[in-house]
């Protein structure tokens, strides 16, 4: 019997209603946070240039209590320490990324001052109730705040363990993250299928069904570029500039809820369909990259490139990847990543691999045995025998949604219990 025992976490997002008191109350949380990630960070920056270590999170929190203390900062008292220490905490998770080696594909940026409204929240790891009534409605305690108000789109599964809150826009929003044990599913009989992620094809299939893309990107373009310009217009620090820059923020938004929207719902039907999907384990922030060169040596097809480069961004093939693992492992099911290397070159009836067998971007010719069929499909085709063990190179299973996106207990999931 299959009965391994399973920590899944899982988040619950909703649009909180708060009054006028608490808004404020959430803008003083969100700003106190941002203070202290800004002077904790400018300390940090201090200490390397005198050629000093930075500081661990357990001495930034003593920060926080001398600020806390201060007669300069007083303020800092009324909010709540746990948000504080959690801002904190983000900033030596940046540090260590930051640190990895080169070419450590978790090597991040050095961290940057945040400003006002540059992703203004804060979390909650614990002392964090939820209630929800028949009417539809909930309600969400959060410390020094008090009770907020959302509307109750779904039920609450679980054991709290956290809670986010973020501004966008004009709104709030709460992530509530749970904990359940759960007996872990049994491995899934469902078929296995190959996956080609493509910008004309959103992806293709191995066996046949293509999956068109969105291009949420592409159709808020226009609109996006005549706020843009509208907001060039305006002049800074005017009522009318500000307004503008609302409406820009809307439409992004709306851009970003239509990519996100669909990509749920492709990977939910895929991970319905099959027990084991094998996709490329894609570079995008290599494929991404600009072409533009330096003055000394300045790039070719920059503006080619560029359009390239957007259209590869407006696919969400990140999101798309940690999506559809968690969604197979809930199911018993398996994401597995192979090498991308001559995947659209190599023939899937022969395996003749040749540059000049893609005759085309949609078109595959195969010179050796002639063989023809649309391009991604015979890709899909190659990666699924790849990951089977066919050639080229072996892939590699990524179970349990631990093994693509951050380290808990930041990000929901199903983990497996330790012990």
């Amino acid at each position: 019997m299959y009965d391994v025992a399973m920590i899944r976490r899982k988040a619950f997002r909703f649009r909180i209603e708060p009054t006028g008191e608490q808004r404020r109350a959430l803008a003083q949380f969100a700003g106190a946070r941002r203070w202290v990630w800004n002077h904790a960070l400018a300390e940090n920056k201090r200490r390397l240039e005198a050629g000093e270590r930075t500081a661990s999170y357990g001495e930034m929190c003593r920060w926080i209590t001398a600020w806390r203390h201060d007669e300069t900062t007083p303020w800092l008292a009324d909010i709540h320490v746990h948000p504080l220490q959690q801002g904190v905490k983000d900033l030596h998770r940046a540090f260590k990324d930051y640190f990895r080696k080169a070419g450590d594909a978790a090597k991040k940026a050095f961290p940057r001052f945040k400003k006002k409204g540059d992703g203004d929240g804060f979390r909650y790891p614990m002392s964090v109730k939820a209630e929800l009534s028949p009417d539809g409605w909930g309600r969400v305690w959060l410390p020094k705040v008090g009770w907020l108000r959302f509307r109750a789109s779904r039920p609450i599964a679980g054991t709290i363990a956290q809670a986010t809150v973020v501004r966008e826009g004009e709104h709030w929003f709460v992530s509530i993250q749970t904990e359940q044990e759960v007996v872990a599913p049994a491995p899934s009989d469902l078929p296995a299928v190959g996956l080609d992620l493509g910008v004309a094809r959103f992806a293709t299939l191995s066996d046949g069904t293509p999956v068109e893309p969105v291009h949420a990107f592409a159709r808020a373009r226009r609109r996006v570029a005549r706020a843009q310009r509208a907001l060039a217009r305006k002049q800074k620090g005017s009522k009318n500039r500000a307004k503008q820059r609302r409406r820009l923020g809307k439409l992004r938004r709306r851009e970003r809820r239509v990519r996100q929207d669909f990509l749920h719902k492709a990977s939910t039907t895929i991970a319905r369909r099959f027990g084991t999907v094998v996709m490329e384990d894609l570079a995008v922030k290599q494929m991404s990259a600009s072409a533009a060169g330096t003055v000394e040596a300045p790039g070719t097809n920059v503006k080619a490139k560029a359009g390239l480069n957007r259209a590869i961004l407006d696919q969400g093939w990140h999101q798309f990847k940690v999506l559809l693992d968690y969604k197979l492992a809930e199911r018993g099911g398996m994401l597995v990543l192979v090498n991308p290397s001559f995947t659209s070159q190599r023939c899937a009836a022969c395996g003749h691999t040749e540059a000049g067998n893609r005759k085309s971007q949609a078109v595959f010719v195969c010179r050796s045995c002639g063989h023809t069929e649309h391009a991604d499909l015979n890709a899909a085709r190659n990666i699924l025998a790849i990951g089977q063990g066919g050639s080229v190179t072996a892939g590699h299973a990524v179970q349990a949604c631990g093994g693509i996106g951050r380290e808990p207990p930041d990000e929901a999931g199903t983990h497996r219990e330790a012990g």
